[in-house]
């Protein structure tokens, strides 16, 4: 993972290394099964981002593509403005997720959005985050949520262990 976020940030080179890492068969490219495993995620998950690098459409990235495809991320003077502060993303949510226009979501909406019903884990992540008592996730709440993630990002990023309640909840 944190080669592919350096080889956004540097270059061909970087690249390169990004497709030797996540490399597991020694070909030379990065399958969709190879890059699901070295993002730790599912490859139904990334399926359309893959295809989208994927340039001739062979079923492997090679460092050519991936570079091409950071290129378009960064803009055409390789810079990537700032990523969205928590509350931008908070709102984004809000507006995608809450069914009802009320300004918080219910579970019942975060599971519908999720695509995930009756889960455990959902109701304890809910349950801790729902810091107001209302029995919704409003923008303050999100917010929090959402900066404890990117803090928890940031520290795997930066190598280092420390993580929030939040953060630790979500991951549940």
């Amino acid at each position: 993972m944190s080669a592919l976020l350096q080889a956004q940030e540097s270059g061909s080179g970087a690249a390169r290394d990004a497709i030797d890492a996540a490399d597991t068969n020694g070909d030379g490219t990065v399958s969709l099964a190879e890059l699901a495993a070295s993002l730790g995620t599912d490859a139904a998950s990334i399926t359309k981002a893959f295809a989208k690098v994927d340039a001739d459409a062979d079923g492997q990235i090679n460092a050519s593509e991936l570079e091409a495809g950071l290129k378009s991320v960064r803009g055409p003077h390789g810079g990537h403005g700032p990523p969205p502060s928590a509350s931008d993303v908070a709102t984004s949510v809000l507006a995608s997720a809450d069914a009802d226009q009320n300004g918080s979501l219910s579970l019942g909406e975060i599971s519908t959005a999720l695509g995930k019903d009756g889960q455990t884990a959902l109701s304890d992540a809910f349950a801790s985050l729902e810091a107001n008592g209302d029995g919704g996730l409003g923008k303050d709440e999100l917010t929090s949520a959402i900066q404890a993630v990117f803090a928890r990002q940031m520290a795997a990023y930066a190598g280092t262990a420390g993580t929030t309640t939040a953060s630790r909840s979500l991951a549940a």
